[in-house]
């Protein structure tokens, strides 16, 4: 044990010391949230339980709700925390004590994208961020998708520096994401292109990892994904949820989402909304058909009102980039009652003002000094997430993901002002910037005013 603790120490002494300060400060904010406002289960957060419970009682992994199945990593490992440290909701200490890890991975990247001041931003962007903190205290899988999906990036842009045999461990760790979000899924080819970007060695050698990082990530999913499509009765790689959102998205009634201010909390204003709607494909179906069946309604109402469709894409990404987040419905709520009122106003103010900070400043500065295969990266995943939710349905927790991609050119931005001076001497990259601003500003000014309804 003091052997364990001399080398604990001596990594610790290692860190570059803004990141340690980063580690602290983030640690600190994560804990104080998490011992002032325990909160119980939130719709997902509870269906997770009841899916862990039925793990460890031995009813094994079923299907929730209506009939679609969640990815599977995130209810096992509820589970594995109720058998092993009694509870389920040890998973938010575990979320928590995973902090200094997620700051190490931002600090890495940063380092590697402009150096050390860079690494020292990013982990600083990270640890302040309220709703990213929020969600380390919570059940909701987005902390967990976040570690493995930035981790997966730096293993990417590691890997083009070594030979194919180091994409295996990203790889691996984007089956672990895919396992814990269906929506990953789609991510590997885009993280193909990163390891195939030039500037990796030979064309034949970059081929070769992408070859390793296929193959590892077909390895972590493939077990689940041959058990499950057997156990559900129809193909599936990690869940069947598409159906769900297809149902939510592109139906008669508007598009349903549950942020505060801009969703349908309550159970009788959600059944009367969704009453006008089409019904559900019939529950008997195996959960996979079912899934199946959801979804080529969806398909076939989009054809039906393609102006419908098109029409809604802007309220669904504005669903996605709303400012406020969960921290403000859980404020608006009275959960956070606590606190003096000038406080929760001022945490209030913080959520959006962050979101804003990210998301605009974020967009600027990719722009003005991304480049490589970062660029493509983390421009291509935000890209593929926000054409999926312009599809289906948004919310703004499909955001916190995404958010880490954008803080690292802020970073840099932010680290290095000459990069970005140069950015802004480049016409494309300016005009990039004045496009995508002109085109996100507008969107998560639409439910701003929801988060104020006293001063509306």
């Amino acid at each position: 044990m003091a052997r364990v603790i001399e080398r604990a120490q001596a990594w610790w002494r290692a860190l570059d010391p803004g990141l340690r300060a980063a580690i602290i400060a983030g640690l600190l904010l994560r804990v104080a949230l998490l011992a002032l406002f325990p909160s119980g289960c939130t719709r997902d957060e509870c269906t997770y339980i009841g899916l862990a419970e039925s793990i460890v009682n031995g009813g094994g992994y079923r299907d929730s709700k209506v009939g679609w199945v969640w990815a599977p990593l995130y209810p096992h490992l509820l589970a594995l925390c109720d058998v092993v440290l009694v509870d389920p909701h040890a998973m938010k200490g575990v979320q928590t004590a995973l902090w200094p890890v997620m700051a190490w991975v931002m600090f890495a990247l940063g380092v590697r994208l402009d150096g050390a001041r860079a690494g020292q931003v990013a982990a600083w962007l990270m640890a302040l961020h309220p709703t990213q903190a929020y969600f380390s205290g919570t059940l909701w899988s987005e902390s967990l998708y976040t570690l493995l999906l930035m981790g997966t990036v730096l293993g990417v842009l590691r890997a083009r520096d070594h030979g194919p045999a180091s994409a295996a461990w990203p790889g691996a760790l984007l089956g672990l994401g895919i396992l814990s979000r269906g929506v990953a899924t789609y991510v590997g080819p885009l993280l193909w292109v990163g390891l195939l970007w030039p500037g990796g060695g030979p064309a034949v050698r970059r081929a070769r990892h992408v070859v390793v990082f296929a193959l590892a990530t077909a390895v972590v999913v493939a077990p689940y994904s041959l058990w499950a499509s057997a156990r559900f009765g129809g193909f599936m790689i990690s869940d069947a949820t598409m159906g769900q959102m297809m149902w939510l998205g592109n139906n008669d009634f508007e598009p349903v989402t549950f942020d505060y201010g801009n969703g349908l909390l309550a159970s009788r204003v959600y059944d009367a909304h969704t009453d006008k709607g089409r019904p559900h494909c019939s529950d008997a179906l195996p959960p996979a058909q079912w899934n199946a069946c959801e979804t080529a309604n969806g398909v076939a109402w989009i054809k039906e009102n393609p102006e419908a469709f098109v029409r809604r894409m802007p309220l669904r990404v504005a669903q996605l980039v709303n400012p406020h987040t969960f921290v403000t419905r859980q404020v608006r709520w009275g959960k956070w009652d606590l606190l003096p009122w000038a406080l929760r106003e001022l945490v209030v103010l913080w959520v959006a003002a962050w979101s804003f900070f990210v998301m605009i400043g974020g967009t600027i500065a990719i722009c003005l000094v991304g480049r490589g295969p970062y660029l493509w990266i983390a421009a291509s995943t935000v890209a593929y997430h926000v054409a999926a939710i312009a599809a289906l349905a948004g919310l703004s927790r499909y955001r916190v993901p995404l958010e880490p991609l954008w803080m690292l050119p802020l970073a840099v931005a932010l680290a290095n002002p000459a990069a970005a001076r140069a950015g802004l001497k480049q016409p494309i990259r300016v005009v990039a910037a004045v496009l995508l601003v002109a085109a996100l500003l507008p969107l998560m000014l639409w439910f701003f005013p929801t988060g104020f309804p006293g001063f509306w």
